[in-house]
């Protein structure tokens, strides 16, 4: 992975032209193209794991696969491939590989004490806190990385609630693992059945957040996750 230059999410909050949010759009993030080169690494097995994204008319709306409902991927000789387009990496079965990191925590809020070289971060000590109600962004933040199944002794509390008992009832599942906790990045893969539910960790049929028309039958369960250090 190229360096992702000055404010370290590609161009994402110095977006070319200047938006009142900041964000920016994907087709106008340019990161440096001769930053140094370092991990995480990824094994490549063969070119089919690169494909390219296109867009709606919109030019920043993916074009997504109906069926699998994941942004759909175009190779060399498919008629909307655009060398010019966004690469990603896809996994066995062609879906891109996600790839998560902490989000930033703000340390110009009146509500933060100032930056600490203690704790276990040595940066911002883990009662240190980004919002009212939470601490410290970690990993545990994305409920699609939270393992459906847990190995023994590696359970902890997180403190952000699944949607297990509702998208408006903050007494959800907060069952997450010590990887997440303290990882500094983590790539998704959705596995064989290409679905997933990013509100519940363990999802069924039947649950609050999970009885609509969109609702997923243990889609999470054979979900992959790699965390890093």
């Amino acid at each position: 992975i190229r360096h992702p230059g000055n404010d370290g999410v590609w161009r994402g909050t110095a977006p070319i032209s200047n938006t009142e949010s900041g964000a920016g759009e994907l087709l106008e993030r340019l990161p440096s193209s001769r930053g140094k080169l370092y991990g995480p690494y990824l094994e490549i097995e063969n070119e089919q794991m690169f494909g390219r994204i296109a867009f709606e008319n919109d030019g920043v709306t993916p074009l997504e696969d109906p069926v699998t409902g994941h942004v759909k991927i175009f190779y060399p000789g498919d008629p909307n491939y655009d060398i010019e387009m966004p690469m990603v990496i896809v996994d066995t079965w062609g879906i891109p590989i996600r790839y998560y990191r902490p989000i930033y925590p703000n340390p110009k809020s009146s509500e933060l004490p100032p930056p600490s070289l203690s704790g276990i971060a040595k940066t911002y000590p883990p009662g240190n806190r980004y919002s009212a109600e939470s601490p410290r962004p970690t990993l545990s933040d994305f409920i699609a990385l939270r393992p459906y199944t847990f190995a023994p002794n590696n359970v902890i509390d997180a403190s952000l609630p699944d949607f297990m008992d509702g998208i408006d009832a903050d007494s959800g599942d907060t069952s997450t693992s010590m990887e997440l906790q303290v990882g500094r990045f983590a790539y998704f893969s959705s596995g064989p059945d290409q679905q997933m539910n990013p509100h519940i960790r363990a999802d069924y049929v039947g649950l609050p957040g999970n009885d609509d028309e969109n609702a997923t039958d243990e889609a999470n369960a054979d979900n992959i996750v790699e965390v890093g250090p």
